[in-house]
C-alpha cells in the first residue's frame, strides 16, 4: 500500500489518516474536507501530506469519513471516478441505503461497508486523541471520561 485519500478530515477521518501515517511513515495520504479549517488542521497535524480534491488514479484505498446522510451521493461519485485497483471504504454508522445504492454500479466490487465503532459529541480532526489509541494505554479503561480528555495530547498517553 502507497497511497490513500481521505473524504473527511473530523474525527474519524482524521484518527484513520494519522493512525495509517504512525503505522506506515511513507506512506502518502491526501484528503479533502469541506471544512478548510479542518483541512488546515490536518496538514497542520500531519494527518495528510497533501489537500487534494480527489484521489489519483493509482490510490490504494478512499476513505469517505463524512456525515451518513452524505454518503449516498458521494459513494457513487467516489465509484466513478477511482482506478481499477482502487478500494473505497466508508466509515458511516449506516449500510443498507448504501448498499442498495450501488447495487448495480460496476465497481460495486470495490466498496467495503465499514463501520467506525466510535464516535464522539466532539469533531474536528485535533480531537483524534479520543479514538487513536491501543488498548493499554486507553484512559477510559483507567476511570477518566471523556471530558477529562478534552484538551489533552496523544503524547499524555
Amino acid at each position: 500500500m502507497n497511497k490513500i485519500h481521505i473524504i473527511g478530515l473530523g474525527l474519524l477521518g482524521g484518527s484513520f489518516g494519522l493512525g495509517a501515517r504512525r503505522k506506515f511513515p511513507e506512506l502518502k495520504v491526501t484528503g479533502q474536507d469541506i471544512s478548510s479549517d479542518n483541512l488546515r488542521d490536518a496538514q497542520t497535524l500531519g494527518i495528510i501530506t497533501e489537500a487534494k480534491e480527489q484521489a489519483d488514479e493509482d490510490t490504494d484505498i478512499v476513505i469517505l469519513a463524512t456525515p451518513a446522510d452524505s454518503l449516498g451521493d458521494l459513494l457513487v461519485q467516489t465509484l466513478d471516478q477511482i482506478g481499477p485497483e482502487t478500494l473505497v471504504i466508508d466509515l458511516g454508522s449506516t449500510k443498507s441505503k448504501l448498499c442498495q445504492k450501488v447495487t448495480n454500479h460496476p465497481k460495486r466490487k470495490q466498496y467495503l461497508a465499514g463501520h467506525p465503532i466510535a464516535g464522539t459529541e466532539y469533531s474536528g480532526p485535533k480531537l483524534h486523541l479520543l479514538i487513536c489509541w491501543t488498548e493499554s494505554n486507553d484512559p477510559l479503561r483507567n476511570g477518566e471520561n471523556r471530558s477529562s480528555l478534552k484538551g489533552k495530547s496523544l503524547s499524555t498517553f
